[in-house]
């Protein structure tokens, strides 16, 4: 089914974007990039997936769980913060009851 090198340099002086679409190796970069992208914007894993066309949400999340490292901390931090509001939120009330 592939061409022959002389029909490919044809297909290619003919069409210049043809090479750019039959080259997936030129596109791994650019599909990393969108990929990470999507992640560290928080786009649900569900939907980053189906975009990325991966068959389950796993095959994303085993190449792209370093980028979620940096959430992980965020996340914690957030936690933190709701932790230490309601702490001192119930430490007033309970003052307050005494």
């Amino acid at each position: 089914m592939g061409c022959s090198s002389g029909e490919s340099s044809f297909l290619f002086a003919h069409d210049p974007l043809a090479k750019a679409r039959t080259s997936t190796r030129h596109m791994a970069p650019l599909r990393h990039w969108g990929a990470t992208e999507m992640v560290e914007a928080k786009v649900p894993i569900k939907a980053a997936q189906e975009r990325l066309g991966h068959s389950r949400p796993d095959v994303l999340l085993k190449f792209y769980a370093h980028v979620l490292d940096a959430s992980a901390d965020e996340a914690a931090a957030t936690l933190s913060q709701g932790l230490g509001a309601k702490s001192a939120a119930l430490e007033g009330a309970y003052r307050a009851a005494s």
